[in-house]
């Protein structure tokens, strides 16, 4: 029975489980966040391009993107976005990372 072991909780086990939870929350948070910022940046990219030369959001070989991140570079040669996007993934997969650790730990 999937409830039989509640009784043998202990508060070490609620608060790895607590915790686990906080850092799945914090990992879909940033790595969607991180999403809505690519996409602003190809919107930021686009705005700057004629018609028939701007990208869309999905479905990219890795030659569109890699003109893509040269148009990039062209005309946003600070990166930030691109530097806040990476950050927020990193961010995220370090989360998830937490997130196990507290779920699952060594012994």
């Amino acid at each position: 029975m999937l409830f039989s072991s509640v009784s043998q909780l202990t508060a070490s086990g609620i608060f790895r489980t607590g915790s686990g939870l906080v850092c799945f929350c914090g990992m879909m948070t940033l790595i969607l966040w991180g999403v809505i910022v690519s996409f602003d940046r190809i919107q930021q990219v686009n705005k700057h391009l004629p018609r028939d030369e701007q990208f869309e959001a999905l479905w990219w070989g890795p030659f569109q993107r890699l003109r893509y991140e040269e148009a990039y570079e062209r005309l946003f040669p600070d990166r930030t976005l691109r530097r806040k996007e990476r950050l927020l993934f990193v961010l995220g997969i370090l989360s998830l990372i937490a997130g196990l650790l507290c779920v699952f730990p060594s012994a």
